[in-house]
């Protein structure tokens, strides 16, 4: 769920004005901003998460082969 980038609150999206809008400040913001910026933040966490689970993985590889 995007969270507002001035007070941190969820956002709620008006599909038809094609904008999220906080339900706390009531500030708008474009959807294709939001959704970059949520999908870039998405993404990072996902290499993050791949690049602890191939150290893992190695780490049992060269444990088992006795390197």
């Amino acid at each position: 769920m995007p969270k507002c980038p001035k007070c941190n609150y969820t956002l709620v999206l008006l599909e038809k004005r094609m904008k999220y809008k906080c339900a706390k400040c009531g500030r708008l913001f474009r959807q294709k901003e939001i959704d970059t910026k949520e999908f870039a933040e998405w993404n990072k966490k996902e290499r993050r998460k791949e690049e602890t689970e191939a150290k893992s993985s190695y780490s049992e590889l060269c444990g088992k082969s006795g390197l």
